[in-house]
């Protein structure tokens, strides 16, 4: 959603900045997510500072799903912590993060190893999992 809504924030805020009119107006969805107004009364979208609204803490990056991936870890994410599953016979289990292998194991009954978990230094950049497609896993920050 955010990705959706940058190139319309960078125009409002120029266009806030400048004094001029809004040349767009935000769907009902991205006020109700963000919601900001500004003097002149017009609604735009903002991100969340990293540390919150209310300098509360900021949400811990997450990512979950099945099967094989691949995304980025945003700046800022030192270690995360991840879980894999697999309840049929056997399945491999791998975890790269800017191609250097950092979790790699067969999960499965076979193995008498249905649940895989485990803590890992991380720092930015892109990680990947290889599994079976009826493997789940999650990657969630730890601070």
């Amino acid at each position: 959603m955010i990705r959706r809504a940058l190139p319309f924030i960078a125009v409002a805020l120029l266009s806030v900045a400048c004094g001029s009119e809004l040349p767009i107006t935000p769907s009902d969805d991205q006020v109700a997510e963000f919601g900001l107004t500004t003097s002149a009364g017009h609604e735009i979208p903002t991100a969340v500072p990293a540390n919150g609204p209310d300098d509360s803490p900021r949400q811990r990056w997450t990512r979950s799903g099945s099967g094989p991936a691949v995304f980025e870890i945003p700046a800022g994410v030192s270690r995360v912590k991840v879980v894999g599953t697999y309840r049929g016979k056997t399945s491999p289990f791998i975890v790269e993060v800017d191609k250097a292998v950092m979790v790699n194991e067969l999960l499965g009954t076979f193995w008498e190893l249905p649940d895989y978990e485990r803590e890992l230094p991380t720092g930015d950049g892109v990680l990947s999992i290889t599994s079976d497609w009826d493997a789940s896993w999650s990657v969630t920050e730890v601070e």
